[in-house]
């Protein structure tokens, strides 16, 4: 099984843009969670607003700006994609769990629960 992964995986990576989007999202991901460090690194709070600074334009150490309140926008949208990340891996960990249940229940049950299962399944996919 391993094997069997390691040979799509590589067959995948073997093209130049899954590759570079492999690397951005390397990349993303990497920015999003190192966002507390980048915070210390700049010297600014993400969610402390200074109106001095309202929409302050790029310059160090805001990077990209800052908004109608003077917070600093690359630090938001770092600390933004933290959340993002882990909204959508909690999203894929629940309906892997809840896919995995219907699975078991229709797979153990057989008959006509795994049919109407399925069908519920099937109805859910088409919406």
């Amino acid at each position: 099984m391993r094997l069997m992964v390691r040979g799509r995986l590589a067959r995948v990576l073997a093209t130049r843009s899954a590759r570079a989007a492999a690397v951005v999202l390397g990349l993303v991901v990497a920015a999003a969670l190192g966002a507390p460090l980048f915070e210390l690194a700049l010297g600014v709070a993400h969610d402390v607003p200074d109106l001095a600074l309202r929409r302050c334009p790029s310059a160090w150490p805001h990077v990209l700006g800052c908004d109608d309140v003077g917070q600093d926008l690359f630090l938001r949208l770092l600390f933004g994609a933290r959340i993002s990340l882990f909204v959508g891996l909690a999203a894929a960990a629940l309906s892997t769990l809840i896919g995995l249940g219907v699975g078991l229940l229709a797979g153990a049950a057989g008959g006509r629960v795994d049919a109407t299962l399925m069908r519920l399944v099937d109805a859910m996919l088409a919406i």
